[in-house]
């Protein structure tokens, strides 16, 4: 079955992601993450956090998804060396580096943190995939921009290999490849690999034209009339719709985005999905208009099934708005005597009093809580809205006042659909002196079994008139309801002449529970043995990373000019003016007649000039897809 993998930005979304249905979570500590601006995990919410998780067989993710910096390798030692002590279920990684670090780390524990190679260091074909898997990588998170044939070619082609893949499901899209923009680290100071995206993607901007001068630079600029302002301005992934079939992929999780989002976005779409899965698995899976309609409430640009689906950025780009629109209700057509608004529906949705709307029109947006239930009359919508809009607004539900009760629910009970899901076998042996041993193990819902064994700090004392029974103890001991356990066995061996209070054996049984609980966290975590194991080995790596060569010598080689050019013409007259090397751009996803021209004219450029031929490159673009990296691989023996 596949995992459900959910968002965390603050420790109280974290509860609701586990209460909700989630099978694992992802999150962020102070440092280190791609999500600067979220809440985030202090040390000590990590290990609440971790601990939490895994009382109810949930897993954690902690994000270390960007690029570092030299002088900050020794304290990402540090970091790593404190998530393991943690006993975390798997670090997510972009940086090259610190994957290695990772691995020599993590490498002898049997996948303890397991590697998880981040969305940000996008993979997107199966030799990237293959990369990441001999760098240590158990799961590779692909880019949100593969069609589904590329991700089966991918997770084929890493099967029996032990490494599997997983997906966006839903959520925000980037407008380019994660880890590939560069856009807001140029224009605003803030780099998206540092973790502080600005999103330009989400700014209005103008599309301008002119002619080129001799420079190739644009020359009397015009701005050309556009409906649209938010050019690259991407639409929210839901997969909902067709969950069934991206369901049937070779893939082991689905992620939903979201850190940056509020706790109510995380009760709402975890649940959905959680439903959606499970129904799935049983076979009677269908879309519900009803989990449509409080995805999009709860956060959406307008939504997309994405690349995943076959659809085109035609459909992916949402570029007449860039935030958040919930629901579309209807268009303003008119207006009755006594002030209601009558709209053309979009849906058969009919808000209900205290649901949140916005009007979108010529004056701007203007938002309002329904004060009064609406009507549906001669299929018109009548609703009091109290603001003043015009024919043609359009009119978005953007709060369900239903929805605020999946959350209220999920944080009054967190824990209902874990009662009693560890099972205890125990066998309890009171002496004659009156002390208590406790034997026996337990299973959690990871599935495995764990021995327990301790001795009480309680003790019976000799009867005095009444003493004990073993019925009377045994009913003390079973009372387990409202908490994580449940009693599958219970074995008591008591003399005949001993008495305790109540009071003591239902402090006998709180103590058992919560030696229980702490012999499934400590089983997460590495034996001391092996911590200081980790300890030397980030002593060996921190030497290793700080550690520079200095030169004696005050000689430096002669600097060397290499060249970039887009066509042959413009490397011959590189080489000739004395560049050491030049690459020419070569774009494999350009059309065959193209392709074959450009491909002739570096095959001619290199039989002309065969003492050149070390000097002459090609440059491929960072992106190639399945069909481009084949021919990429086809040409590279034609042309060197």
């Amino acid at each position: 079955m596949m995992e459900l993998l959910a968002p965390a930005g603050t420790p109280e979304a974290f509860k609701v992601a586990v209460a909700a249905g989630a099978d694992a979570v992802y999150l962020g500590g102070s440092r280190f993450g791609a999500r600067h601006f979220a809440g985030n995990f202090t040390d000590s919410d990590l290990e609440e956090a971790v601990s939490y998780a895994h009382l109810r067989g949930v897993k954690v993710y902690v994000t270390v998804n960007i690029l570092v910096h030299d002088y900050e390798l020794p304290e990402v030692l540090e970091y790593l060396l404190f998530l393991s002590s943690l006993g975390i279920d798997a670090v997510l990684i972009q940086d090259l580096g610190v994957l290695s670090l990772a691995q020599k780390l993590f490498s002898h524990l049997s996948g303890f943190p397991a590697l998880h190679a981040s969305t940000q260091m996008a993979v997107h074909n199966r030799e990237g995939a293959e990369f990441a898997r001999k760098q240590g990588c158990v799961r590779i998170v692909l880019a949100r921009e593969l069609p589904t044939r590329e991700v089966s070619d991918i997770a084929d082609s890493l099967r029996d290999q032990g490494c599997e893949i997983e997906i966006f499901g839903h959520g925000a899209l980037c407008y380019g490849y994660s880890g590939q923009c560069l856009l807001s680290a140029v224009i605003g100071g803030r780099s998206g690999n540092r973790g502080m995206c600005a999103q330009p993607c989400r700014k209005p901007y103008s599309l301008v034209m002119g002619k080129r001068d001799t420079y190739g630079r644009m020359s009397n600029p015009r701005s050309l009339s556009l409906t649209d302002h938010y050019l690259l301005s991407t639409r929210d992934l839901s997969i909902y719709p067709v969950m069934k079939s991206i369901a049937s992929l070779p893939i082991a999780a689905i992620k939903i985005e979201g850190r940056m989002r509020s706790p109510q976005y995380v009760a709402t779409t975890v649940s959905i999905y959680r439903r959606a899965l499970d129904a799935i698995k049983a076979g009677t899976f269908s879309p519900v208009s009803d989990d449509e309609i409080d995805l999009a409430i709860a956060f959406s640009r307008g939504f997309t099934a994405g690349y995943l689906n076959g659809e085109s950025y035609l459909t992916v780009m949402g570029r007449d708005q860039p935030g958040r629109r919930g629901l579309l209700v209807g268009t303003v057509t008119g207006f009755t005597p006594d002030g209601l608004m009558i709209l053309d529906p979009y849906c058969n949705l009919v808000p209900e009093r205290g649901d949140g709307l916005v009007c979108l029109g010529r004056t701007g947006d203007q938002g309002f809580v329904l004060r009064h239930d609406s009507r549906i009359q001669k299929k018109k919508l009548y609703l009091n809205s109290g603001v003043s809009c015009h024919v043609g607004d359009q009119v978005y539900l953007t709060s369900r006042k239903r929805n605020s009760q999946v959350l209220d629910h999920l944080t009054q009970d967190p824990d209902q659909r874990f009662y009693g899901s560890i099972a205890l076998a125990l066998t309890v042996t009171i002496s004659t002196d009156g002390s208590v041993d406790v034997s026996g193990s337990l299973e959690p819902r990871s599935g495995m079994s764990l021995p327990l064994s301790y001795r009480s700090e309680a003790q019976l004392s000799p009867a005095r008139s009444r003493p004990l029974r073993t019925e009377q103890i045994r009913d003390a001991l079973q009372k387990m309801g409202g908490t994580l356990f449940s009693l599958r066995h219970l074995e008591i061996i008591c003399p005949d002449n001993l008495f305790a209070p109540v009071s003591v054996l239902n402090g006998i049984r709180r103590e058992i529970l919560s030696v229980a609980e702490h012999i499934i966290i400590e089983s997460f975590r590495p034996a001391p043995e092996v911590l200081a194991g980790l300890q030397d080995t980030v002593e060996t790596c921190r030497a290793m990373v700080t550690t520079r060569k200095v030169s004696s010598s005050n000689h430096h080689d002669p600097m060397h000019l290499i060249v970039l050019v887009s066509d042959t013409e413009s490397a011959i007259a590189a080489l000739s003016a004395g560049a050491l090397r030049v690459y020419i751009e070569w774009y494999p996803h350009q059309d065959q007649e193209s392709d074959t021209r450009i491909l002739d004219e570096i095959r001619t450029l290199v039989l002309l000039a065969p003492n050149r031929s070390e000097q002459v490159g090609i440059k491929i673009p960072k992106i190639l897809h399945r069909s481009e990296m084949d021919r990429v691989m086809a040409a590279v023996p034609e042309i060197c």
